[in-house]
């Protein structure tokens, strides 16, 4: 069997990854989806919100794996192809942060601003 691309890799971690972070915040906060009178299928409207970084990783991980065991690779072997690539590693945090929204900054009124809006739990509305 072939090598496995960066790509293929990524791929697994990626898909693994989006449903492990749901289901992090999907058992960290079930008051959002199994109170009385909330609809438990909105647990799976993955495009509503909500995703949990512990769960992410965790599973991400798993999917990267189950990557390299299906290319006959290790797992330590992608370590060597990360090595290559640290020039890029510090944009990755900035870039997360605003993702996230998380990137506090002193308000500006430049037209390239960036509008951070709140949302209300209970009517699930963003206010600015």
């Amino acid at each position: 069997m072939r090598r496995a691309t960066s790509a293929t890799l990524a791929g697994w971690a990626v898909v693994f990854g989006i449903l492990g972070g749901r289901i992090y915040h999907v058992l960290t906060d079930p008051e959002l989806y199994f109170k009385h009178g909330e609809d438990a299928v909105n647990a799976l409207k993955i495009w509503d919100g909500g995703l949990g970084i512990p769960g992410a990783i965790a599973l991400g991980t798993v999917g990267a794996w189950i990557g390299c065991r299906r290319h006959d690779m290790k797992l330590s072997s992608i370590r060597r192809r990360r090595r290559a690539r640290r020039g890029l590693r510090p944009g990755h945090r900035p870039l997360g942060q605003l993702v996230q929204q998380r990137a506090l900054r002193p308000a500006t009124t430049l037209p390239w601003k960036l509008e951070i809006h709140q949302i209300d739990v209970t009517s699930r509305q963003a206010r600015a």
